[in-house]
This record gives C-alpha cells, structure tokens and sequence, in this order.
C-alpha cells in the first residue's frame, strides 16, 4: 500500500497542557485507521489538526504527497464527520447532502446524479425528503457519511461515528461502515475511545495515552503482542503476573488473557508446558456466553479466568474454595521492563 498520510512530530499545546507530543504516523491509502485511547489523551485535537481546524506549533501534515500542515480546511482533499453529525435541521436529507457540493459550483444536473447516488449507497433514497428530526439515529449517521462523502475527499475523517447508537444498531453500522469504505476505497480515520469499536473497524490501531502514540499495529497485533501494560490493559481483559512466580524474573511482568487460563479442582498439577499455581475463588460475572472468574493467588494477585457455561457448571465454586490456575508457558506475553507503572491512566 502507498502512503497516503504521513504526520511527522506533531506538537500541540494548550497553555502549558500539552495536547499532542512529538506524534507520527503513516496512514495508508484504502485503509481505516482508528486512533483508539481514553477521554483527554489528543487524540480529536489530532482529528483536528488534521481537518485544519487546529494549528500545530511544530512538526508537519503531508497528504498525498503535499504539505498540509498550513493549508486552510476548505483547500484540504480532507472531509471529517462530527460526533454530533451536525446537520441542518431546516433542511432534507437530499439537502444535507447537497449542500457542499453546492457551495462549491456544481451544476444542478451534475449535483442532482452526485446526490442521487449517495442516496443509494447509503440505503436513504426513500427519505431523501425528510427532515433530520424525523429520522432515526441510524438514519442520521447515514446521512452525515453521505454529506462527508459528496466530494470524494482522499481521507475522511470521523470523530466518534458512532457515539450516539443504541449498542444493537452500533453493532450492524460497524459492518456497513466496513462495506462502505470497500466499496469506495477512501482512506479513514476514525477517533473511538471504545475499544470493541476500534477492534471490529479497523485495519490498524494507534494506541494513544497523555497526547503521546504508544503503539500501532493490527487488531490482533495490539491484543496478543502489548508492549506495555498501559496497551494490554486498555485492550480487553488481561491479569498482570510478575516474573518472579513464573521465570524467577522480579523485574519481569506478564500479561496473560482469560481466555488463556484454565481452572481447575485444587489437586490439579500441570503438565512440562504449562504452569500451575494455588489459588481461591473470589467472585463470577455472568457474559452471556460465558463466565469472566475472579481468582486469586496467596499472595494477593488477581487472575481471570473466561468459562464457558459447561465449564463454570462442572467446577461449580463456593466463595474462598481453593482452586488451580493452569495456563500454557507459550500464552504468556512478557511486557516492556515499566511493566505495571505503565499502567498510570488506563481504565
């Protein structure tokens, strides 16, 4: 893939806050990218800056090729879609759609095919002339892609897409979303602090945390390969053991995922490729398709464990019985040396 975007240490400050430190990034064409981290950590000030609606004090924005760093929003081949979706309620979804293809000169048969089509791609020609107070919150975000769409910008940027749907429906937009961007190739750029939304959109994630890029890789690559606690905790369950149980490593802290660890009657010992260790039932949380158990060892460390139904039902723990924890040496993951320190601001 060629790159489309590439920020190269991008600063931004408020005041002596600092919003964005020294990030950069490649973003390349035909993918989603999701900058993925908790409330305040820059990553809409980097939206912004992206968009031009934000100034950087150093560093620079090149966009297929052409320095962008101090070019204005409307110059840019850059459209972005608010969290609020920010449509004119006077006008109708036709409108809405309409209405930068005709500030920027378009002549009317040419608007008229343009919005047409957009219509059809995103599944609203049969509301073409409703008003957005009349459409549901689906309907809405539909008609805010379209809007940012209408000029085929080469990067659309979006801030939260999906903040303001119902869990159910946010789930079935995930999967149009994806289709969509098939369908049409334009890169993305997606701003989520929801971690089941980054995971299921994207091609790649960057991990943000106090304005700085921690980490980017794939889905997978970020879940199984964490650098540091900080990225293994922000990304789905994960208990923290130190190496001085397992590798004899005091400075050493492991990460292990519960769909990795197995519990089992008290007397159970494991075999040359795994570990063992004592522990007592704490408390359960029922998921729906599983169980997420709470264990814990002897000297105070937490341990998760994923059971199916059948699983939780067979062991069937009383509060305080002893257990085993058992997982195999190869799931493990031994994180950067900081370990547990960097887990300062997450969850």
């Amino acid at each position: 893939m060629l790159p489309l975007l590439e920020i190269k240490k991008i600063c931004k400050s408020f005041g002596d806050l600092p919003a964005v430190n020294s990030l950069s990034l490649v973003v390349n064409a035909g993918e989603i990218f999701c900058l993925l981290g908790p409330s305040g950590c820059g990553k809409t000030t980097m939206l912004r800056m992206l968009a031009g609606f934000e100034t950087p004090e150093s560093g620079s924005i090149m966009i297929d090729g052409r320095d962008m760093t101090a070019v204005p929003p409307a110059e840019r081949p850059v459209n972005i879609m608010f969290q609020n979706y920010a449509l004119f309620p006077h006008l109708s979804v036709a409108d809405n759609i309409a209405y930068g293809l005709r500030r920027s000169g378009m002549s009317a048969p040419a608007l008229s095919d343009r919005v047409d089509e957009l219509l059809h791609l995103v599944r609203l020609k049969r509301f073409e002339g409703r008003k957005p107070d009349s459409l549901s919150g689906g309907q809405r975000q539909r008609t805010a892609l379209a809007r940012a769409l209408a000029r085929q910008p080469k990067l659309l940027l979006l801030d939260e897409p999906l903040a303001a749907l119902d869990r159910k429906l946010r789930e079935e937009t995930q999967v149009e979303l994806v289709s969509l961007q098939r369908q049409l190739g334009t890169s993305f750029i997606v701003v989520t602090h929801d971690q089941d939304e980054a995971m299921s959109l994207a091609s790649r994630i960057g991990i943000m945390n106090e304005g700085h890029l921690i980490q980017t890789g794939s889905p997978q690559e970020l879940y199984d390969k964490p650098e540091n606690a900080f990225v293994a905790d922000f990304l789905g369950e994960v208990s923290f053991l130190t190496g001085a149980f397992i590798r004899g490593e005091p400075d050493v802290t492991i990460a292990l995922r519960p769909e990795h660890v197995s519990l089992r009657s008290a007397r159970a010992k494991a075999t040359e490729n795994e570990f063992d260790l004592p522990v007592h039932y704490e408390s359960a949380t029922y998921l729906g398709a599983n169980w997420m158990v709470r264990v814990k060892s002897a000297s105070g460390i937490t341990i998760k464990a994923l059971l199916s139904p059948d699983e939780m039902d067979q062991l069937a723990p009383q509060s305080g019985a002893q257990l085993t924890v058992i997982f195999l040496r190869s799931k493990m993951h031994v994180l950067a040396p900081d370990g547990l320190a960097s887990l300062a601001g997450a969850k």
